[in-house]
């Protein structure tokens, strides 16, 4: 009975040995992973700043300047695209009051086949706040509605 207490230890410490060092390197990855990355808004200016030192063989200081512009532009686009969001939704919300049951229904459906089509990018988040099922996922469907 002794050795299945030893093995059990023996066990529990591979295991939590395990858990750290998967721990530890997982928080290594990650961070390096980020980093390599940057946020969202920097990879629109540093693909486009390269791209264009690439093409047109800019000069360090072309390379600073248009690298602000590029990065204001962003920010621009940015704003932009939240506010036309907003818009969409704002627009959805108001035809979906003029519609009956089957209608939203079927304008839910619309919706949700054009953000398939999308692969789950742009336009405005559902209402529910899920996020859409990945390309090629099965979505589910609901019963149609019965008639009154």
């Amino acid at each position: 009975m002794k050795i299945s207490w030893k093995v059990g230890l023996v066990f529990a410490g591979v295991f939590l040995a395990g858990a750290v060092v998967g721990g530890f390197a997982s928080l290594r990855f990650a961070r390096s992973f980020v980093q390599a990355r940057g946020a969202p808004g920097d990879q629109f200016v540093t693909s486009n700043l390269k791209r264009l030192q690439d093409r047109l063989q800019l000069s360090a200081e072309q390379s600073a300047k248009i690298e602000r512009i590029v990065a204001s532009s962003g920010e621009e686009l940015k704003r932009t695209r939240q506010e036309s969001l907003r818009v969409l939704r704002q627009m959805d919300a108001r035809i979906e009051a003029e519609l009956d049951a089957r209608q939203k229904a079927e304008f839910t459906e619309m919706r949700r086949r054009w953000r398939e089509r999308m692969g789950g990018r742009g336009g405005p988040p559902r209402p529910d706040g899920e996020r859409p099922p990945p390309p090629g996922a099965q979505p589910e469907r609901a019963a149609p509605p019965r008639a009154p």
